[in-house]
């Protein structure tokens, strides 16, 4: 096992019923403890644990324990595939055709009357019976009602007494599909769960930690599976406990190294949401709820009924039952509501402000010209280095967007679109209307603004993620489309000239990303700068700016839709119709072209 070094001397027998335990931890010394006594008393019989170059005592808690095999390894967390390569070589050699759990040492895994004392070879007992090699784990974060940093663990101290409080899931049934799951449907639990609702940020929440393995899996198993018939009906859970003392401390490391999915950009989320707020709660009266065990896990819809005495394996009639007492209901309702107006959401993408507000006004005009119903989706942060991040919480409440008050909250949504692009491609005016116009201008000055913007004209020049290195683009497509959206600070020079032969006393602001001297050549007399503003100030001088010249830009261009000032644009550079909102082209405005 290529990097990969075994630093204990004890034997591992070839026992095919042993329920076996593979982990992956680097300074997990405080959680070790009780991880491995949780798990003992659950029924795993042996532990296979790979530390990841730790500075505490972890190995020497682990070298401690009979039951536990100690491999440890300086390869970057990063380079093995988030610690997939380091597990999937162990379980080729130690795992075939057992029950394993794959787990990191803040992973507590739970299954129906867990909690009652039904060992987990009952459970296993059971999964045989049903055929299955693969149970669907949901993923809950736990926290306590404490500040983050006040929330301490003492070794040997119980997790659930300390962290007791999760965020209960609402869409839970599309978690449990039995059918093979591809990449591409990942389970998020996007706009759920604690780390949506405070860091506006999501991880995927849906694992396959306890499984037969088979020597032809890869470890891609942990996220997606693919074979049909081999996942089991019984829904178990895993409780996460990242959120502790040290948790902002392991943040700063875990952005340092760079070690995380994404480029890090969950841990950059934390981060940014720690430093604003160092004593930071997680806990909500109104939305937290506190664990109690299975009895309470079933009558929230978490967890179902398992009857470990019967046989799993349903006779016809069963299905038979099942199909009248769920499809057929819902059949039936669906034809009932054919005829009630349809529910549209538009969920935007994990870009910068302009891009998910574009998304959001542009879904409530396609809803006004269709006579939909508007069901609003909040913002997330983005997940990748945008020249204008933002918190998602912020841009919240900043915007005031909210749904249609005919939107039944408990039907579900009919079209979901990340986008919609057809206000966009068609004549504004269809959409854009006077109506619409006020609706969402209405619902952004319901909320606290910055103040006005003081300069006669805004400028907004377009640079940040334009000008990313190279490598950094996605794609020869990415990096072909952002070079054809930068303007030349050339022609902004002859623009500002323009402006000044027409209107000597007008003062002039830029708006942009850099430093001062990346702007030489635009410094003159009433030409003043704004560089690297917060972006709700610069958003909101944008629409206040008596003229705004629009950049080929979301950001401006969502700004410029909700002012109510003279908005020019560079009419080659932008892709759509300026007139139809009354906007005019630079030409029109000044007598040539830039």
């Amino acid at each position: 096992m290529r990097k990969l070094e075994k630093i204990d001397k004890k034997e591992i027998p070839n026992n095919r019923s042993e329920v076996r335990c593979f982990c992956v931890g680097r300074n997990e010394g405080k959680r070790l403890p009780f991880f491995i006594k949780y798990h003992k008393e659950l029924g795993v019989d042996r532990f296979f644990y790979v530390d990841n170059n730790s500075s505490d005592d972890s190995i020497e808690f682990l070298l401690g324990q009979d039951d536990v095999h100690v491999w440890k390894t300086d390869q970057s967390y990063q380079e093995s595939r988030y610690g997939y390569d380091w597990q999937e070589a162990l379980l080729k050699k130690y795992g075939v055709e057992q029950w394993c759990l794959l787990l990191d040492a803040d992973e507590f895994f739970f299954f129906p009357y867990s909690d009652k004392g039904v060992p987990i070879q009952d459970f296993v007992t059971y999964l045989e019976k049903e055929r299955a090699r693969v149970v669907t784990s949901m993923m809950l974060d736990m926290y306590s009602d404490k500040s983050i940093k006040d929330t301490h663990l003492r070794k040997n101290e119980d997790l659930f007494s300390i962290c007791p409080f999760f965020d209960a899931p609402k869409d839970v049934k599309s978690f449990f599909r039995t059918k093979p799951q591809k990449s591409s449907h990942a389970i998020h639990l996007k706009g759920e769960g604690v780390r949506s609702r405070v860091f506006s940020t999501y991880a995927c929440m849906r694992k396959f930690v306890f499984i037969k393995y088979d020597e032809k899996w890869t470890s891609k198993i942990l996220h997606f599976f693919e074979e049909e018939g081999k996942s089991s009906s019984v829904r178990t859970i895993l409780f996460h406990f990242k959120f502790l003392d040290n948790f902002s401390n392991y943040v700063q490391e875990s952005v340092k190294r760079n070690c995380h999915w994404n480029d890090s950009s969950e841990y950059k989320a934390y981060m940014t949401k720690l430093k604003k707020e160092p004593n930071l709660y997680l806990y909500d009266k109104d939305i937290s709820a506190r664990f109690r065990g299975t009895k309470d896990l079933i009558e929230r819809n978490i967890l179902t009924y398992v009857n470990y005495a019967e046989n799993p394996r349903k006779s016809v009639l069963d299905y038979v039952r099942y199909f009248f007492e769920n499809r057929f209901i819902k059949i039936v309702r669906k034809l009932l509501n054919r005829n009630q107006r349809k529910i549209l959401t538009t969920t935007g993408r994990m870009d910068g402000f302009g891009s998910q507000y574009s998304a959001i006004i542009s879904g409530l005009a396609y809803c006004r010209y269709h006579d939909y119903i508007y069901r609003h989706t909040p913002f997330r942060s983005p997940r990748r280095k945008a020249a204008y991040w933002f918190d998602a919480d912020e841009g919240n409440k900043f915007v005031g967007f909210k749904s249609d008050q005919d939107d039944d909250s408990g039907r579900e949504v009919d079209i979901i679109e990340k986008d919609v692009y057809e206000p966009f491609r068609q004549d504004y005016h269809c959409f854009f209307t006077m109506e619409v116009l006020r609706e969402i201008r209405s619902m952004y000055y319901s909320t606290p603004k910055p103040h006005k913007c003081k300069y006669d004209v805004a400028i907004h020049i377009r640079l940040g993620d334009l000008l990313l290195p190279d490598h950094e683009c996605k794609s020869e497509s990415a990096r072909f489309y952002a070079k054809k959206r930068i303007i030349s600070l050339g022609r902004y020079k002859k623009l500002i000239s323009l402006i000044k032969q027409k209107n000597p006393e007008f003062t002039i602001c830029i708006y942009s990303q850099g430093p001062l001297e990346d702007f030489k050549e635009l410094q003159q007399e009433n030409v003043y700068f704004s560089l690297d503003t917060d972006l709700m100030t610069t958003f909101h001088e944008f629409v206040t700016a008596p003229r705004l010249v629009v950049a080929p830009s979301t950001l401006s261009r969502v700004a410029a839709i909700i002012s109510e000032g003279k908005v020019l644009v560079f009419p080659h550079e932008f892709w759509m119709n300026p007139s139809c909102l009354g906007w005019k082209s630079i030409r029109d405005e000044y007598g040539e072209d830039v």
